[in-house]
């Protein structure tokens, strides 16, 4: 079976670990979540099968929605975990979304969690949340 990094590549180098999720995200595919993410972390404090399972749901109702792909919009978290990057995804027929953060680890870089954020800033709008 073929891995997800040799799978997407672009001009012989891989892409980056953040790059993946997100074109997994996009494409609304369990498959190369599954191969990317870590048998050994929590995803949200669930375990990487959990994580997985919520996002079948979620993916499935997108596609009941009559969604083919999800659109990407690059943003932050506007409250909770201020400031940590994350992505929006917009079903590119109903137009519903929901974002995803990408958690970091900060010395290492290397993807540690991926939780919901329902204080979503995309990028270049305002955050109303900094007037409280």
């Amino acid at each position: 079976m073929e891995t997800l990094t040799t799978t997407f590549q672009l001009k012989e180098e891989q892409i980056s670990s953040d790059e993946i999720i997100i074109a997994a995200f996009r494409t609304m595919n369990l498959h190369i979540l599954e191969e990317n993410l870590d048998e050994d972390k929590k995803y949200e404090d669930k375990s990487k099968w959990l994580f997985l399972a919520k996002l079948r749901d979620k993916f499935q109702w997108f596609k009941e929605k009559g969604d083919t792909e999800l659109t990407i919009k690059q943003g932050k978290c506007g409250w909770c975990n201020k400031g940590e990057n994350g992505f929006r995804m917009v079903g590119n027929n109903s137009g519903k979304w929901t974002s995803y953060l990408i958690i970091k680890d900060k010395e290492h870089g290397e993807i540690i969690d991926l939780i919901e954020c329902n204080t979503f800033i995309e990028e270049g709008k305002r955050n109303l949340l900094d007037d409280f």
